[in-house]
């Protein structure tokens, strides 16, 4: 693939970087970074958003970092609604290789939503492609779902491409510029913070029920009722029909 430039007209580029950085307050000296970040954001007519993250696997980060990592990503959808018609989130881990974990843009299907994220993304492994830091192919990934994206969003809808690793080196073999859109931590606790810097959430609605198993609510919801996710933290609900209200549990749904 040779030198990136550019990753893709549509995304932005955050690399979070820790080994080779002494103390600092990072908030401060990152200001006009994160004020950058924040207005190219805003900069969309449409607030909808995808998200892409490569997630470094490799064998050079402790347990912990990694875990440090993961928070990272759940920090920064903590407030976002996550679902097809609002932000969807691609997961590529890499380390000797690199896949599309969690495949919300490239391969959409219903249900796909904040629950099918966490069910799926919060027991992923560190080993899950080795102990190397094959960071080209994860770019590789990158590249091509933002261009299949691209054919099939708006383009009014931006793609925000994450890049999570402390391999500096490996970087700079790959992208001109590497400190464009980089942020610069001393170390792996400081992931959690930076994520309530950069995140928001415009979208309006919270609760998808398309592709939803009853079975999420342990079919305990009215006939006037159906199970739904709540696309901002994840969790299933019985909600009342339109006209209706009460909890949406079995019995619990009265006409307004």
């Amino acid at each position: 693939m040779g030198t990136i430039g550019v990753l893709l007209p549509i995304a932005l580029f955050l690399l979070a970087n820790f080994q080779f950085v002494i103390a600092q307050d990072w908030l401060k000296t990152s200001k006009e970074e994160l004020l950058k970040l924040r207005n190219d954001v805003n900069s969309y007519e449409s607030k909808k958003s995808d998200i892409v993250f490569l997630v470094d696997t490799s064998g050079s980060l402790w347990t912990g970092d990694f875990d440090e990592e993961k928070k990272f990503v759940m920090n920064l959808l903590n407030e976002i609604s996550v679902g097809n018609q609002a932000t969807r989130v691609e997961v590529i881990p890499f380390g000797e290789t690199a896949s599309k974990f969690i495949d919300q843009i490239s391969a959409p299907t219903l249900p796909t939503n904040k629950c099918t994220f966490n069910k799926k993304f919060k027991p992923m492994d560190q080993s899950i492609n080795g102990w190397k830091t094959n960071m080209k192919d994860a770019f590789e990934l990158a590249w091509e779902v933002c261009l299949n994206n691209g054919l099939k969003r708006s383009g009014q809808i931006k793609t925000v491409v994450m890049l999570l690793t402390d391999g500096y080196w490996n970087l700079r073999s790959l992208v001109s510029d590497p400190d464009k859109y980089a942020f610069k931590l001393k170390d792996f606790t400081e992931f959690g913070e930076l994520a309530t810097y950069i995140r928001g959430d415009p979208y309006e609605a919270v609760w998808q029920v398309d592709g939803v198993d009853p079975s999420e609510c342990n079919n305990n919801c009215d006939v006037k009722a159906q199970c739904a996710c709540g696309l901002v933290y994840g969790d299933y609900k019985c909600g009342c029909f339109k006209g209706y209200a009460g909890s949406g549990l079995v019995g619990q749904c009265h006409g307004k």
